[in-house]
């Protein structure tokens, strides 16, 4: 029992409390008088601080090796509490690699230099933080970043990041195009009998 006490019928009656940990806690009231209780009223509610929610609206542009990555702030907590001071990490991810390139910033927004490796897919995922607590990683679209594949090159279509090297055109504009199988591992060109395959890569 957190309080008891008296007051007058219609009036509003406020009790403080502190939880000892952050949480959901249950809340039950009753009120009584001498012909008996009344049922009982309930409420939940998260007290303390909450895990924060994802960032959003990640979106990366670059300038050659330089990769920028923004990003919206949490709009709140996962169970609707408050969200502390919050910081960010940011990895940079190419395949089975993933390489943290900034901890615990401030800001939402972060330039990458990427090293030259070659002509590679980079996905950015952003994480964000507070009072201990960490939010799922959100990640952002792909993004192709390197030095230009000189020929003579061959592609084996291993992976949907090679794919993602390619430039889809879609010439007849018909929604049909080139697009990656993951089961038998190729590019595939899907198109319409009635307007003819004019798609490339």
């Amino acid at each position: 029992m957190i309080a008891t006490g008296t007051a007058a019928a219609d009036s509003l009656v406020t009790v403080n409390y502190t939880a000892p940990i952050s949480g959901t806690y249950n809340f039950e009231v009753t009120t009584s008088n001498s012909v008996g209780n009344s049922p009982k009223a309930k409420t939940s509610k998260y007290l303390g601080f909450d895990q924060p929610l994802a960032v959003s609206n990640i979106t990366v542009s670059k300038e050659d090796q330089a990769v920028t990555v923004s990003w919206d702030a949490p709009t709140g907590g996962v169970h609707g509490g408050t969200v502390g001071a919050l910081t960010y990490d940011v990895y940079r991810i190419a395949g089975t690699d993933t390489t943290k390139v900034a901890g615990d910033i401030t800001a939402t927004t972060y330039t990458d230099n990427v090293p030259d490796n070659g002509l590679k897919t980079y996905v950015y995922a952003v994480r964000a933080k507070a009072e201990g607590l960490e939010s799922p990683l959100a990640a952002s679209n792909g993004i192709v970043v390197g030095s230009a594949i000189e020929p003579d090159w061959t592609s084996t279509f291993d992976t949907q990041d090679e794919f993602n090297l390619f430039t889809v055109v879609d010439g007849n504009k018909d929604g049909r195009s080139w697009r990656y199988s993951s089961y038998g591992q190729y590019a595939q060109s899907y198109y319409s009998t009635s307007t003819g395959n004019d798609d490339w890569l």
